[in-house]
């Protein structure tokens, strides 16, 4: 899925939005999620945002979450969404938001999202259900576009979520194949075979 016509910000924006409509999750949560992961991954000498902490967490959950949607709502505002919180912001989208946003930005830059298996060890560990789900999910997109036997210009309503699908497919199998090289003795010798 590229975003290219839209900004890192829009993108981002665009799955919060998503979020808020569908799981009807309040302004107010969310902003909180953000700050409390933004406060855990970012020393206070190094932040950037200043949420409010006060005596009041009631009151201070409303001023945070306005804080934030200034930023996140950056078409009735000045104020643009910071890099310093877009890590937090992505981080505080529940699944399956968490994951289609980081793919779309991943993507941005042709790249796949893949959990690195010494930062996450309990991401990486590829059990069969998730590697099958990928792969039907993958089959399921490719099937009605495959059925005649040919790719042409009558499958494009169907390429984006093919390639959506394969692309979490390849994922999967790219965190797979990390684990496996990971087992393997350093003798030298070459596993895997360059292909031209």
């Amino acid at each position: 899925m590229k975003n290219s016509t839209q900004s890192r910000s829009q993108v981002i924006i665009g799955f919060v939005q998503q979020l808020l409509l569908e799981r009807r999750m309040s302004k107010t949560t969310f902003a909180d999620d953000v700050k409390t992961i933004y406060h855990q991954r970012t020393e206070p000498e190094h932040r950037a945002i200043s949420f409010h902490e006060g005596r009041d967490a009631f009151n201070d959950m409303k001023l945070n979450a306005q804080l934030l949607f200034r930023m996140l709502e950056a078409d009735q505002h000045d104020v643009r969404l910071a890099a310093d919180i877009e890590e937090a912001v992505v981080l505080a989208l529940p699944e399956p938001y968490q994951s289609d946003c980081k793919t779309a930005l991943a993507s941005r830059y042709d790249m796949l999202p893949v959990y690195a298996s010494h930062i996450k060890p309990e991401k990486s560990v590829c059990n069969i259900s998730h590697f099958l789900r990928e792969s039907s999910d993958t089959l399921d997109a490719l099937s009605p576009m495959l059925a005649d036997g040919v790719i042409d210009e009558r499958d494009r309503p169907l390429a984006k979520r093919a390639l959506k699908e394969m692309s979490e497919l390849q994922g999967v199998l790219i965190e797979l194949q990390g684990q496996i090289l990971n087992i393997l003795p350093d003798d030298g010798e070459p596993v895997l075979k360059v292909v031209d």
